[in-house]
């Protein structure tokens, strides 16, 4: 394991920022479930931040190669992204 993500691991470096930002590269490469980008990377995807500064969303719900479960493959990947504009109410 490289000394950065063993760093990481730990907590020495525990900053959340540096998290994020190992969780955001990782997710820019191809769509990942948390599992995986959590294997990738030796941290824990910290998908709720990532959610609600709009930089993640959802490209395909799918079986995880990791857990084996049906889980949400996400992307930060902005050209992956759906249009999420709503028009009107119902539609």
């Amino acid at each position: 394991m490289p000394k950065v993500l063993l760093i990481l691991k730990l907590g020495v470096m525990g900053s959340s920022n540096i998290h994020l930002s190992f969780a955001y590269s990782s997710l820019s490469e191809n769509p990942k479930a948390m599992k995986v980008v959590e294997v990738d990377t030796g941290i824990y995807c910290p998908v709720k931040k990532l959610r609600d500064q709009s930089r993640l969303q959802v490209y395909e719900t799918t079986l995880c190669e990791v857990t084996k479960c049906i889980a949400g493959y996400l992307t930060t990947d902005k050209r992956l992204f759906k249009s999420s504009i709503q028009y009107s109410l119902f539609a």
